[in-house]
């Protein structure tokens, strides 16, 4: 298991995203656990650029800013590519779910309103007639 893992803070993401999205198959259990993990390293992203400019901040110089900047280039690449797959693997995981709903309706309808087995029905009420 990955160190992130076993942290409290992705457990509880993790949980929150599969009663979210209850996953139904394992395809669709491998796209949120891809999810969560995208929507974890942008986290950690933003934390890490944080950081830097809570470090950065105390000393800055115009020449000292450049250099975050550029430092922070390959993290801005990485927090890009995890919104994009977490974007696109949304994006899959919302059709599929979509297909599945359509798929049920038509079922539904095409199998028509569910029929009694006769076991629990209630007998009419004979008609009453005086005996005069």
């Amino acid at each position: 298991m990955i160190y992130q893992e076993e942290s409290p803070e992705y457990k509880t993401m993790s949980a929150g995203f599969h009663e979210e999205f209850a996953p139904a198959t394992p395809e669709e259990r491998y796209l949120v656990n891809v999810l969560v993990h995208s929507a974890w390293q942008q986290r950690q992203c933003f934390r890490i650029e944080n950081a830097f400019w809570e470090a950065e901040a105390k000393n800055a110089t115009y020449a000292s800013l450049l250099r975050v900047f550029k430092d922070l280039e390959p993290l801005s690449r990485l927090d890009e590519s995890a919104s994009k797959r977490f974007h696109s693997v949304l994006g899959r995981l919302m059709s599929i779910r979509t297909e599945r709903a359509r798929n049920a309706a038509k079922a539904a309808k095409l199998m028509g309103p569910p029929k009694s087995s006769g076991l629990f029905q209630v007998p009419k009420p004979r008609s009453f007639k005086p005996a005069c």
